[in-house]
């Protein structure tokens, strides 16, 4: 049992899981290395290799093939346990074009994408092109921090607060800025990577919907100097979609005895226990809700 354990905190390849949980709900006695064979790894990996390439994608989202793989884990788990799915709504976020920033006044400069300046994941969705005065807010954690903002301007906000960057993007959104800049901190030597969303996210709540980008401390600081006007566009699409989690339990074992075990396929997230053997695939660790069933 111990072993088992160690084995899952290295991120084990998800297939040596998915072949392990066959073992626990099939209540076979032997050893790990005596059941999983290479030839078993490779063909279960091929198999979920040609589901994630099909039309050049791959399985890492749920507009990228993630349904069709969860679909093939079910059907290799029905000759063990029945497996049933979870309906729940996700945040669909992405960039349909590479977003442009470039300053219009006082002077004349087009900034460069992957050195100055980044789109953020879940910063907003749609089309726009904006051209408009950037104006810095100091913390933007509260109402008054914007106090006096010109709506219709762009919000110029430093990373590092005692709130999520998300809560300063509403807020801002509330407040009128027509798009959102977040610029690094002195020390940070790479572009935010951070996403736009609270992490707990669940079907109802707030999404943000203005283009926010990730800007260079050095490109922030000039910005909040002159209080320039600069041109933007964006075009992100930012959608809610249906998928499941697959679970699957054993017709015999103990609910009070659970022992969990996961990896990572793409987003899939697999957890393992056994004395009960409960099975399940998340889609991203949302909080699941219960939608109509998937046509």
């Amino acid at each position: 049992m111990a072993n088992l354990l160690n084995f899952t905190k290295t991120e084990p390849p998800p297939l040596l899981l998915l072949l392990l949980l066959l073992l626990l709900v099939n209540g076979a006695a032997v050893s790990l290395p005596e059941t999983v064979t290479v030839e078993g790894i490779m063909g279960h990996l091929n198999s979920l290799y040609q589901i994630a390439t099909i039309g050049g994608r791959n399985s890492r989202s749920v507009r990228n093939n993630y349904n069709q793989s969860a679909e093939y884990v079910m059907e290799q788990l029905r000759p063990y346990c029945n497996p049933w799915t979870q309906h729940l709504v996700v945040p669909v976020h992405g960039e349909e074009e590479r977003p442009t920033l470039s300053l219009v006044s006082p002077h004349q400069t087009v900034f460069q994408y992957g050195v100055d300046f980044a789109g953020m994941r879940y910063g907003g969705g749609g089309d726009f092109n904006i051209t408009a005065r950037v104006v810095e807010v100091m913390r933007g954690c509260t109402a008054s921090d914007f106090a006096g903002f010109p709506a219709g301007s762009i919000a110029l906000i430093l990373e590092g607060a005692e709130c999520e960057l998300v809560q300063r993007a509403m807020l801002a959104e509330d407040f009128g800025a027509v798009a959102i800049l977040f610029y690094n901190q002195q020390a940070r030597t790479a572009l935010l990577t951070t996403r736009v969303r609270f992490v707990e996210w669940k079907e109802g709540d707030r999404l943000v919907q203005k283009p926010c980008l990730s800007i260079s401390n050095v490109m922030g600081k000039l910005l909040a100097e002159i209080n320039p006007v600069v041109s933007l566009t964006a075009n992100m699409l930012l959608t809610l979609d249906h998928t499941y989690n697959v679970l699957c339990e054993s017709a015999s074992g103990s609910k009070t005895d659970i022992v969990m075990l996961g990896a990572h396929l793409g987003i899939l997230i697999y957890f393992i226990s056994f004395g009960c053997c409960f099975f399940s695939i998340e889609a991203g660790g949302l909080t699941p809700t219960p939608p109509p069933i998937l046509p």
